[in-house]
């Protein structure tokens, strides 16, 4: 274990295998499991869980109640507002099709980096943050392609999904490729952006 934290409350847990940087300050109640890095001058309040192998960069404050699953990095600076998660299962499900519980084979996990200095659940971007919740419509020439044999993510997801542009919007079936079509199947890819740049040109 290499902990140089300026202070580690007793209620907290921090695993054994994490490594904690300089001044770095966990509170009341934080976890800090096997894996984990944390940089250094960074402030974990009361509650905060950081999953398996997140690396957290300098001068990080995350507040009360604030939850990193593992996939998602933070770099220097970043700001986690009060009871913010950052989740890594953009599907969850606790079954298989087949009726059969999911296990961890079963299951991929999405992954996420929050950029330097951003600050996730600021007040001063709660505007910004409504005009998201509301879904505006997007005004840009879009193209959206999906590999029919997806089993990650079922064809049938983009499926109904033009109501959601107000600029030219298609959506291609691959016959051909699975979940990484860019890797499988290529040429629609590349005939799918120029299109898009000849859209954009004109």
């Amino acid at each position: 274990m290499a902990h140089d934290a300026g202070f580690i409350h007793p209620t907290a847990d921090v695993s054994s295998q994490a490594k904690v940087g300089q001044g770095t300050r966990i509170w009341h109640q934080a976890q800090v499991r096997e894996g984990a890095v944390i940089g250094s001058n960074c402030v974990l309040g009361k509650g905060v869980y950081i999953d398996k192998d997140v690396r957290i960069g300098n001068n990080c404050k995350l507040q009360n109640g604030v939850f990193v699953f593992h996939g998602f990095d933070l770099e220097d600076g970043v700001f986690l507002g009060p009871g913010v998660m950052l989740l890594n299962d953009k599907h969850p499900r606790a079954i298989n099709a087949d009726g059969s519980l999911k296990a961890d084979s079963d299951w991929v996990f999405s992954k996420g980096t929050v950029r330097y200095g951003a600050a996730v659940g600021d007040p001063s971007l709660e505007t910004i943050e409504q005009q998201l919740a509301a879904r505006p419509r997007i005004n840009v020439p879009t193209i959206v392609l999906h590999g029919a044999g997806d089993g990650v993510h079922p064809v049938g997801l983009s499926e109904g999904q033009e109501k959601l542009f107000s600029a030219r919007y298609e959506r291609r079936v691959i016959p051909t490729a699975g979940h990484l079509f860019p890797r499988e199947a290529p040429e629609p890819v590349i005939a799918a952006v120029r299109k898009l740049a000849s859209h954009t040109a004109a």
